[in-house]
């Protein structure tokens, strides 16, 4: 995640590739069917030891805010519907997949447990945009 600072972003230090982490913590999902236009998000948490870049150490609340505000998550799995055009919306050739790190709304989410994974299922309407990584947003 990232903080908006005066001189710019904040970035944390990976040790391992976040999006691996959470595909490896998710598991495989291929008996679970879901619904229509439904979208299956792993919420990114930074890690317990996360740091900047620079070395400072993030504290512990700002690494409790992103399981709560959930800004940045990992498509996990989508509806068989999901990003298709139909009579009341289309989305011009927009989409996202699995395995992509996107920008939703906490509220507009169902919020669950899944695989010890804190996710939210969101309609294929709520997702808000595609990001390069989980430290683009905060």
């Amino acid at each position: 995640m990232s903080l908006i600072l005066p001189r710019g972003r904040l970035q944390v230090a990976h040790e391992e590739d976040p999006r691996q982490v959470l595909l490896n913590r998710v598991g495989d999902l291929s008996e679970m069917d879901l619904l229509y236009n439904q979208v299956l998000c792993a919420i990114y948490e930074m890690p317990k030891d996360a740091k900047t870049k620079g070395g400072l150490f993030i504290p512990e609340k700002t690494r409790d805010e992103s399981l709560w505000q959930g800004k940045a998550m990992l498509v996990v799995k989508l509806g068989n519907t999901a990003f298709q055009d139909d009579e009341h919306f289309k989305f011009n050739g927009q989409r996202v997949d699995v395995g992509d790190w996107i920008v939703a709304r906490a509220a507009d989410g169902h919020m669950l447990e899944l695989n010890s994974v804190p996710m939210r299922i969101y309609r294929d309407t709520h997702i808000i945009a595609k990001i390069p990584n989980p430290d683009y947003v905060w």
